[in-house]
């Protein structure tokens, strides 16, 4: 069944999650860790929505601060220790794992980017506030 609040069909969180895993095609350079979000989550929603900062993207589109069950393709916000103004911010791909851009791609477990980094959780939300439709919601 479809749905208008969540328009995104499976098949096409697979594909964002291929293209996230091969780290194909996205323009974000070094540390550009909201621009890269952006352009791996167009891939699915076929718009390129950003915003200035993660920070900025947090506040616009953050939607729970509950990460026992982040849905895949989701949005990952964080604080951000060397950047308090900016944040940072990465792609949930499944299993608790996060790609994110810092000065190259790279994807690490949540505890990881909190610990290997200084992060602190935030919150998880969609890019763009448009919400992608999970495998299981099919």
């Amino acid at each position: 069944s479809s749905s208008k609040t969540t328009p995104i069909k499976s098949h096409i969180i697979h594909t964002l999650i291929n293209h996230v895993h091969n780290n194909n095609n996205s323009s974000a350079g070094a540390n550009a860790c909201q621009a890269y979000v952006a352009d791996v989550t167009s891939k699915a929603t076929g718009q390129r929505m950003s915003a200035p900062s993660a920070q900025d993207a947090w506040r616009n589109w953050g939607i729970s601060t509950d990460y026992s069950n982040i849905p895949i393709a989701a949005a990952v916000y964080f604080t951000s220790p060397c950047a308090s103004e900016c944040g940072h911010v990465g792609v949930h791909v499944g299993n608790g794992m996060i790609q994110h851009q810092l000065s190259k791609r790279v994807k690490e477990s949540l505890a990881d980017v909190t610990k290997n980094h200084n992060y602190k959780f935030r919150a998880w939300g969609w890019n763009g506030g448009v919400k992608l439709k999970q495998p299981d919601e099919e």
